[in-house]
């Protein structure tokens, strides 16, 4: 999408559609940014290769939503569905740990020099719809690892939970977000 907005109007920029893992370049780079999914690649293969691109490495972590049921009815919906997807979708915990999805989530800061770290917080309004349609773009809730029956009773049970919560239909919320930078190191720390 990024390269069709640009429409090579700047010649200094390589579109590279590649995991992270494999990309080969000779060139180094000013910035490297990455978003929450920052978990996903193999740390040990990709951050030897930041090292040696570049001297800062930016990341945007903390899609984090401050659900407007409270907490403890939040975590009482994500438990169940997820134990339900653990047996659809592997790879899938049983169970929501917050303190663990948090640790899972900064394991790569291990392989930075942290330079900085800053939090934003977004308050932004939702439709109900539009939010449950949101939480399919994760990978355990998407409409090809639930199937269409449980993807229904999920969309209903979401909906029976966020509906009392909204106003004319449409929901407050806050995202809390993270910024980190810092240099890549070739090893980890600690």
């Amino acid at each position: 999408m990024g390269q069709v907005a640009d429409a090579g109007r700047h010649g200094n920029i390589v579109w590279a559609n590649d995991r992270a893992e494999t990309y080969a370049s000779e060139a180094g780079f000013d910035l490297v940014t990455a978003g929450a999914s920052i978990h996903w690649p193999d740390h040990a293969v990709l951050f030897p290769k930041l090292a040696g691109w570049t001297r800062l490495v930016a990341v945007l972590t903390g899609d984090c939503l401050i659900p407007p049921c409270g907490e403890d009815a939040w975590l009482g919906f994500l438990t169940p569905w997820l134990a339900r997807m653990a047996g659809v979708t592997p790879g899938v915990r049983r169970s929501y740990d917050p303190d663990r999805f948090v640790a899972e989530g900064l394991r790569h800061e291990a392989w930075l020099d942290i330079g900085g770290r800053e939090t934003f917080r977004h308050a932004f309004r939702q439709g109900v719809e539009d939010f449950i349609v949101c939480q399919h773009s994760r990978a355990t809730w998407s409409r090809a690892a639930m199937g269409e029956a449980l993807f229904a009773e999920f969309d209903s049970d979401l909906d029976r939970l966020m509906r009392p919560f909204s106003i004319d239909g449409m929901l407050e919320l806050e995202i809390v977000s993270e910024l980190t930078w810092g240099a890549p190191r070739s090893s980890p720390r600690g």
